[in-house]
């Protein structure tokens, strides 16, 4: 059995989040933000703990392996120095429908608390889908076993208050696994900001994949809209599934949502502004938090050059806050472990568009004395797309910026 407590990263100072708030410890600890208990904030700002999840040491176990695994594969295709064997490494890609395809991988060693109809839950907040999704006792799956929204209760005529049920059933397919539910509407309330009347789904089923048996209730996604799908309520009342939206029509001064993790815990503030040293990266497409990448290089080399990609080769990176990893397409995996090595590891800067230039030191994964370059393939049809996990948050301070479509993002000490 692994350990079981959850350690929560401490207040430093106890004033309200504003404008130059924002501090770096003189010990060269990461930056905090001054305010770290739940709930409402000074100038209609609100926040929530990021919790490490029970189950980490677990994840990072299993990811570990899964990341191995696959290098292992792609080192073999290498040794047989045969092109036509590596091509065949490549996985199918996935389809680009929109309702369908989500990032999360769901082993984010992070969670924090949601309120649905007053049932507080766990859920991973995730800027690489775009419904909030929770388990339900209308889902009969061993994974749902240890979760109880009470959908089914709700679905009676003993319902009342805001609860209002769908019959809009959806399928969801994301990076590692599939659910299908019906979507609702209730008051979603997170750390006293009430979203009356705001839409989620109810999960009746999930697949066998294994990290839908880790400790969460549900997955909070805050991408932009992903899907048209009309869908109305008993009440006859439209469901509005995005998150977002609702929290852009909300009375936050900043429509923004700022993530600060650290190896402990960190926090999430839905309203700040971003600190005052945050580069502006402007969002190119309002789908999943994406802009527009022009290289990414690996020991000092152009990783577009060495792939014969070159300005006009359109390419997308995208902040996901719901992914344990760094993903990129086939081609750009292969090549980027030929690039890599665990001696004397070096940083992987991604090249925007705009200039900017973003370093991750850590982004090799280790086990014990063991060592891996957190990198996995994802090939989505049609698209370069590569995705900044886990190890870009644990290094930078994000604010999603829903109301100036921009992503701020600021180095930690």
């Amino acid at each position: 059995m692994f350990p079981v407590s959850i350690p929560m990263l401490l207040a430093i100072g106890m004033g309200p989040v504003a404008e130059g708030a924002w501090t770096k410890a003189d010990d060269n600890m990461t930056a905090v933000f001054h305010q770290m208990s739940e709930g409402q904030l000074d100038n209609g700002m609100y926040t929530v703990p990021l919790m490490k999840r029970t189950s980490f040491e677990r994840l990072r176990k299993h990811r570990f392996n899964a990341l191995r695994m696959r290098r292992d594969e792609i080192r073999i295709l290498f040794e047989a120095n045969a092109t036509s064997f590596v091509r065949m490494g490549r996985k199918a890609p996935i389809p680009a429908e929109s309702y369908k395809l989500h990032l999360t991988d769901k082993q984010s060693e992070f969670t924090a608390p949601i309120n649905i109809g007053g049932q507080e839950m766990q859920c991973i907040y995730d800027t690489g889908s775009a419904i909030v999704w929770v388990y339900s006792d209308l889902c009969h799956t061993k994974d749902c076993k240890r979760h109880s929204f009470r959908g089914s209760v709700f679905m009676t005529d003993e319902a009342d208050g805001d609860f209002s049920p769908s019959k809009c059933g959806r399928f969801v397919q994301f990076g590692t696994g599939s659910l299908s539910g019906v979507l609702a509407t209730d008051t979603i309330s997170l750390a006293g900001l009430n979203l009356a009347g705001a839409g989620f789904g109810l999960i009746k089923h999930t697949d066998s994949n294994p990290v839908f048996q880790l400790d969460f209730d549900g997955i909070c996604g805050i991408s932009y809209k992903m899907e048209e799908q009309a869908c109305l309520n008993e009440k006859g009342q439209e469901v509005q599934t995005s998150l977002l939206d609702n929290l852009l029509h909300s009375n936050l001064a900043h429509k923004t949502l700022t993530f600060s993790f650290d190896n402990d815990g960190g926090e999430l503030i839905f309203g700040a502004p971003p600190p005052p040293d945050s580069i502006a990266i402007p969002v190119s497409r309002k789908f999943y938090w994406e802009a527009e990448l022009a290289d990414i290089e690996v020991n000092g080399e152009s990783l577009f050059k060495l792939l014969g990609w070159d300005s006009n080769t359109k390419t997308s990176l995208v902040f996901d806050t719901g992914t344990s990893i760094l993903t990129m397409p086939f081609d750009a995996f292969t090549q980027v472990h030929k690039m890599s090595s665990c001696e004397g590891r070096k940083a992987i800067t991604y090249v925007m568009k705009d200039g900017h230039r973003l370093h991750v030191e850590n982004w090799y994964e280790t086990y014990g004395a063991s060592c891996t370059p957190s990198i996995m393939d994802l090939d989505i049809q049609n698209q370069n797309l590569f995705i900044l996990g886990q190890p870009f948050f644990s290094e930078y301070i994000t604010t999603f910026d829903a109301g100036k479509e921009v992503i701020w993002v600021s180095k930690r000490a």
